[in-house]
Formats: structure tokens, C-alpha cells, sequence
């Protein structure tokens, strides 16, 4: 008796398959379901559309001796607009099929068991990866968070520190001024020279990194490029001056 049931199913396999058969069928092509035909042709006809009107647009292009009505960069940026919502649109539109395919197969509309527990498990595991993610951000919030505070609180230390120097320097000055005062005003007569050639050395700088396309022509721009990119300061006069002593000394 089980062996003619299973002859039975035999043969309504067979009658299912023969049914189903393609008519005239003389390639592969012809073997594919209806469904993945449809995506096929709609796939092409969407290429051949686009292919259309590309030809079409390079042949009015040619075609016309007509003044354009609006300035071509604004014509090319609504170009790029409509182009960027088409293809959001039709992002929007993949992802609600896809999730009105989940949805049905859940409620068990279009689905069997099998397919139902794939479902269940990716479902499990997006939103395990969606509560890691959450956690993550978080986490990520409170670090930036953190790192602001770090900031200000060396933003503040700096100030300090730099209303400190220059509280120490107040006090070395009027010392100096009440020991020596003519120091005093060599150091100040001093501090303004170095800013005067420190305010040349940068307009150098800017000039000539503003005339970049000479820097080819005129070899020596860079070399004057490197000699002055470098600001000076008292510290530096005064190890010039200990280079020109020791230096002299070896001389003599």
C-alpha cells in the first residue's frame, strides 16, 4: 500500500512539473520563474529608459540652437537633486517590500515553518546587533562627553598657567626696573625689534606662499621661504650672540 501511495505522489509530482513546463522552452532563459522574469525585464527596460534619455538629451543638446532659459549650474545642480531622490526613493521603496515581505511571513501569510524560523533568527540577531549598537553610541556619547570636559579643564589650566607667566614677568620687570631701569628699557626697545621682524618674516612667508607659481621660476623664493619661516625670539638672540662670542673666540 506505501508503495503505491508513494507511485501516486510519483505521478502528481510529475503532472506538476509537466504542467508547469515551459511551452517551446530553448534555452534557460525560458526555465526561469515568472516572477524572476518580471525583475528581469523590469531591470531592463529601467536601463533601457535611462540609455533613452541620455540619447535623447545628447541629441537636443546638438540639435537646438536655442539659449538655455536657466544657467546651466543650476540646471546640473537640479539635475543632481532629482537624481539623489530618485535614488532615495528608490531605496524607500526596496526596504518597505522587503519589509512587508518580513511583515506577511511573520503573520504567516506567505511562509512556511522553515522560512519562519530563518526569519525569527535574523530578526533575534538584528536586534541583538541594534541593543549592541545603542550601547555602543552610548558609550561613545559619554567618552566625547568626557573629552569635552578634559578640554576645558586644560583650556582653563593653560590660562592659568599662561596668567601666571605672565604675572611672574610683571614682577621681574618692576624688580629689574627698580635695580636697572636702563635694562629695562633696552629689553622693551629689544622686544619690539623682534616683533617688527617677526611681522616681516610672516609677510615674507604669505607673500611668497601667495605666489606659489613663481616658486618654479624663482629658485631663491625657497630658499627665502626657509630662512624665514621660523619667528624669533629673545631666547634666540641670545644664543646668536653666544654663537658669534664662542665663535670669535675660536678665531682669535
Amino acid at each position: 500500500m506505501s508503495e503505491f501511495e508513494d507511485l501516486k505522489n510519483a505521478i502528481s509530482c510529475l503532472n506538476k512539473s509537466v504542467s508547469e513546463f515551459p511551452i517551446g522552452a530553448i534555452s534557460i532563459e525560458d526555465f526561469k520563474p515568472i516572477e524572476e522574469k518580471i525583475r528581469t525585464t523590469r531591470e531592463s527596460l529601467r536601463r533601457l529608459n535611462a540609455k533613452l534619455l541620455t540619447l535623447k538629451s545628447q541629441y537636443d543638446f546638438y540639435a537646438t540652437n536655442e539659449e538655455p532659459e536657466r544657467k546651466i549650474k543650476d540646471t546640473v545642480t537640479d539635475l543632481h537633486e532629482a537624481t539623489a531622490n530618485s535614488l532615495i526613493n528608490n531605496a524607500v521603496i526596496k526596504l518597505c517590500l522587503h519589509s512587508y515581505t518580513i511583515q506577511a511571513i511573520l503573520e504567516g501569510k506567505d511562509s512556511d515553518n522553515d522560512t519562519l524560523k530563518k526569519i525569527y533568527a535574523c530578526m533575534s540577531k538584528l536586534f541583538t546587533l541594534n541593543d549592541n549598537i545603542l550601547l555602543l553610541q552610548n558609550e561613545i556619547e559619554d567618552a566625547l562627553k568626557a573629552q569635552l570636559q578634559l578640554k576645558i579643564h586644560c583650556r582653563n589650566a593653560l590660562f592659568e598657567y599662561k596668567s601666571f607667566l605672565k604675572e611672574q614677568e610683571e614682577i621681574r620687570n618692576k624688580k629689574l626696573e627698580e635695580i636697572n631701569p636702563e635694562l629695562v628699557k633696552n629689553k622693551e626697545k629689544t622686544n619690539k625689534t623682534i616683533t617688527s621682524i617677526n611681522i616681516m618674516k610672516k609677510l615674507i612667508v604669505n607673500f611668497i606662499a601667495a605666489s606659489n607659481h613663481m616658486l618654479f621660476k624663482e629658485p631663491f623664493l625657497v630658499k627665502m621661504l626657509e630662512a624665514h619661516r621660523e619667528l624669533i625670539s629673545i631666547e634666540t638672540v641670545s644664543k646668536m650672540s653666544q654663537n658669534n662670542s664662542e665663535n670669535e673666540e675660536d678665531k682669535s
